[in-house]
């Protein structure tokens, strides 16, 4: 029998204890080596009681799958979207569209004289919920409205509104014709999701330091999910200050995206634990394939065929039955028989996973049915 681990959110304070197993059904995740754990998709059954309880009590609930022996972590993450069908009724509800700390910027006018004067780049000072923070965890909005002439007063009224209107998660519902079992899709993302949620803003230093140093600084302010980190040094100098409000994950990317100083690429990811790791990409190949292999099974340095929930990004992947004319070049990057694995899609019904290939190259591979049917998840 296959399972899927729901336990309450992880780092709120007033979260409702909760910790089940479901069998989950049209089960497919995806990880990205830029991220790690990315997205998580499938669909419970149950009954009405069962399933009303986790779509009103569920979001934000803490996703983890385990290998057979409980040691590896195929996926983890929380729910952010929840669609329950009954018959003749679809009600969602979403973590999207919920923001417990608003902040709005704005032109200021100064009607006193004629014409007004105008300040830009106001900010107001941010309005929270903390029973909302005590439930989800903080989550940001830095609205600037399209309108944004106004005078003083009505920034910190239209904050005040976006929040009472969105501290609490959306639900929305349709009545339909028809009827069917009672049915929840679930939709989680991973914690690196959650460095989206909270701005990294530091205007008090300015000089550059260390990009290491600096994602370890970004970390310590704003990465409420994460539990801990392992970050490789690199002496690449970046800006220390940042005054444009951006959620913590961009200002990770950019750094990221700077690589060091020899031109190796980096990534950033969470991908088991909540563990943050920034580090170099991988740059050998620990993955192997055949053409001529009519299961098109992948295989690790050791020659063991890997099930296909076990398969990870940031991977080089050689196919060792073409180019067979041509010497292995001593940079991976013209091997034209490797490909650096991107993304990973497994669709566990369907027993296939996708394996999509550096954006430079649009090397896509498509691995057929396991033959190893027997693997079991917990």
């Amino acid at each position: 029998m296959k399972f899927i681990h729901i336990a309450n959110n992880p780092v709120p304070s007033n979260t409702l204890t909760y910790n089940g197993e479901w069998v989950p059904h049209n089960y497919i995740h995806s990880i990205d080596a830029n991220s790690g754990f990315k997205t998580c998709s499938f669909d419970l059954y149950g009954t009405q009681q069962e399933l009303e309880e986790m779509l009103f009590q569920g979001l934000g609930r803490r996703i983890t799958r385990y290998s057979t022996d409980g040691i590896f972590q195929v996926w983890d993450g929380q729910i952010v979207e929840m669609s329950l069908s009954l018959p003749g009724l679809v009600t969602n509800t979403s973590l999207l569209d919920m923001y417990n700390n608003v902040y709005v910027t704005y032109t200021q006018l100064n009607t006193a004289v004629n014409p007004p004067t105008e300040t830009s780049g106001v900010i107001t000072t941010v309005a929270h919920d903390v029973p909302s923070h005590e439930k989800y965890g903080i989550k940001t909005l830095f609205y600037q409205p399209q309108v944004e002439k106004m005078v003083l007063g009505m920034a910190d009224q239209l904050r005040d509104v976006l929040l009472e209107q969105y501290r609490e998660p959306r639900r929305r519902g349709e009545v339909v014709t028809g009827g069917g079992v009672a049915r929840l899709h679930v939709v989680a993302r991973g914690f690196y999701d959650t460095l989206s949620w909270q701005l990294y803003n530091q205007a008090a230093v300015s000089g550059t330091q260390n990009a290491s140093d600096q994602i370890a600084a970004i970390l310590l302010a704003s990465a409420q999910f994460v539990l801990s980190s392992k970050i490789t040094a690199n002496t690449t100098q970046v800006n220390r200050y940042t005054n444009d409000f951006l959620p913590a994950s961009s200002v990770i990317d950019q750094i990221t995206s700077v690589g060091d100083s020899s031109n190796n690429r980096w990534v950033s990811y969470i991908i088991g634990d909540r563990r943050f790791y920034y580090e170099p990409a991988q740059s050998t190949v620990t993955y192997f394939r055949r053409v001529s292999d009519a299961r098109l099974q992948i295989y690790d340095l050791m020659g063991r065929e890997l099930p296909f929930w076990e398969v990870r990004p940031n991977r080089w992947l050689r196919t060792t039955d073409i180019q067979g004319f041509a010497a292995i070049p001593t940079n991976i990057v013209d091997d034209r028989s490797a490909m650096y694995i991107e993304r990973v899609d497994w669709n566990e019904d369907q027993n296939s996973i996708t394996l999509t290939g550096s954006t430079k190259d649009k090397i896509q591979t498509y691995v057929a049915r396991l033959s190893n049917a027997g693997e079991v998840l917990l």
